[in-house]
This record gives C-alpha cells, sequence and structure tokens, in this order.
C-alpha cells in the first residue's frame, strides 16, 4: 500500500495505467481539476484577494530591465508547494518550469510585481536544496489559463505568465518519484553483509543516480517482505550525514542490467514515510562503480 503522505493529495492515482505520457494524464484531469476549483471559489467567495482590479492593472511594471530566464535562475534543483515539504523534481520540474516560461533559454521577464495577494505560491530550490526563488500567481482564483505572476530573486522581483494553473496543480500533485526522495544527494556508501562499506564521494553521486530511474514511481506494493535472502548489495544515499533512504539489490551478485531493488525512504523525514517500494535499479553499474572504488 502506498503510504498517506502520497496518497491524500493526489488527484489521481489509480488511472495512471492507463496514460501512457504525464501530458496525457494532465490532460485527462483536467476536466475533474476545474470542477474542483468551482466548488471551491463558490465555497471561499468570502475570502481575502485584490481590489477587484483587471490582472494588467494589478502589475507594477519597469521596463527598463530585463533578463533571460534560464541564464539568471542558473541551475533549478527542485519545486516545493507552499506548505508541502515535498520535493518535486525531473521531469515534473521540467514540464512546472515550461509552464511558468522559466526553463532554460526561455523568454526575457521584464522586473515587476502583482499588487495583490497570491493564490499560488511556489518555491524553487538550487541543486543542493538552499532557496533560490519564489513564484506567486494568480490575483483571480477564476482566471485558470494565461496566469500573471510574480518571481521574487533576492530582493528583485519579474513579471511572469503560467499558461495554465491547473496543469500546474495536476502535475505537482501527482505521486512522488524516485528522485523526489534523494532530492541533495551528495554523497553514498555501499556494502553489504560481511563486506565494508564502500564510500561514493560526491564527484561520484552522479553514477549512483544515473542508476535509478528518477522519474519512476515508487511501487509500493513490493516490500522488503518478497526479499527472501540477505540482498546482494545495500546503497545507502546521503545528504552529508543524513540518510535520504537505503536501496536493497536482489540477491545474487551475478545480476546485471535493470532489477527491481527495494528503496526504504530514511525515518523522520517530513512528508516521507519510511515504507519500503520497489524501484529499478541498473544493477551493472552500482557494482562497476564499486569496483572502480575499490582500486
Amino acid at each position: 500500500m502506498e503510504p498517506l503522505a502520497h496518497t491524500v493529495r493526489y488527484v489521481s492515482t489509480f488511472g495512471d495505467p492507463l496514460f501512457a505520457t504525464m501530458e496525457d494524464h494532465v490532460k485527462a484531469m483536467k476536466l475533474l481539476s476545474r470542477l474542483a476549483w468551482a466548488t471551491a471559489i463558490v465555497a471561499g467567495s468570502a475570502s481575502l484577494g485584490c481590489s477587484g482590479a483587471a490582472a494588467d492593472d494589478d502589475a507594477i511594471v519597469d521596463d527598463g530591465a530585463e533578463i533571460k530566464a534560464g541564464a539568471f535562475l542558473g541551475e533549478v534543483g527542485a519545486i516545493r508547494r507552499d506548505h508541502s515539504p515535498l520535493n518535486i523534481t525531473g521531469e515534473r520540474l521540467q514540464l512546472i518550469l515550461e509552464n511558468l516560461g522559466l526553463q532554460k533559454n526561455a523568454k526575457k521577464p521584464k522586473r515587476g510585481a502583482l499588487r495583490c495577494l497570491p493564490k499560488e505560491t511556489f518555491f524553487l530550490l538550487k541543486p543542493n536544496g538552499e532557496p533560490l526563488a519564489t513564484v506567486e500567481l494568480a490575483c483571480d482564483e477564476e482566471k485558470r489559463t494565461n496566469v500573471p505572476g510574480t518571481l521574487k530573486v533576492g530582493s528583485d522581483s519579474y513579471l511572469i505568465t503560467a499558461k495554465d494553473i491547473d496543469d500546474i496543480n495536476i502535475v505537482s500533485y501527482d505521486a512522488s518519484r524516485v528522485g523526489d526522495f534523494f532530492f541533495t544527494a551528495n554523497r553514498a556508501t555501499i556494502g553489504g553483509i560481511g563486506r565494508d562499506n564502500v564510500e561514493v564521494p560526491a564527484a561520484k553521486i552522479g553514477s549512483v543516480l544515473s542508476a535509478l530511474k528518477t522519474d519512476e514511481k515508487p511501487d509500493f506494493s513490493k516490500t522488503s517482505s518478497g526479499m527472501r535472502c540477505p540482498p546482494s548489495r545495500m546503497v545507502t544515499i546521503y545528504n552529508g550525514t543524513q540518510s535520504l533512504g537505503t536501496i536493497a539489490m536482489t540477491c545474487s551478485e551475478a545480476e546485471r542490467g535493470w532489477i527491481t531493488a527495494i528503496m526504504t525512504p530514511a525515518a523522520g523525514r517530513p512528508g516521507y514515510a519510511a515504507i519500503p517500494a520497489g524501484i529499478s535499479v541498473n544493477a551493472g553499474a552500482i557494482f562497476t562503480l564499486e569496483k572502480s572504488l575499490n582500486k
């Protein structure tokens, strides 16, 4: 069973096998999302908002300074919703950045800021987890496409536009991926029963992560109870001294290629229950890395 932390906020989990791509999933779920928003608008009509001026009138614009989104933001490691501890990385991150016009080589946003209470807030994070920028969207809850917003980077603000806020919500509320669990990883160890741990330094952590299908959804129907022998290798992934989780590989050291291993998120991480799940691991890549580090 998938842990509660990864189910209560999803728009849909049961329908996922029916969709070939994330884009198909977004299209299929958009109608449900719009209906949910319509209900929320009716129920919350008395809530705080902006002054009632048109969206274009809510912006303070400085036409004098323009920047290139991908260049000035640098590398974005993850995005988080306001009041959520869950990281969004990989394919889902790129879809949201493209929706916001903040992908690499994007058009230049102008300096400026909306003058209203935002309805949606997101936080962009650097690859090491440090804050990078804040995205505030929407003065009017009824406006769902071409939604104006403000990108705040330090003390500077820039005007951006979300193509479709329902698409962003569907993608961001969808199930966490393998890469989300290991965001900010900067070292690892490879070991096993009766074996000394081999340290994987920061310079080689990419070799561990590339041996995982980071955009894959963990399969919580496959647990460690299905592994009836000691694992051939245990890979523990860290941020500094903090464990992010462990990966138990199958029993046989002869296994190569893509295998099903058991990932267990580290206990005590907000939003990530320490429940084992099946994930795909390139066993050959892990054994090759271990051998190179043992030289």
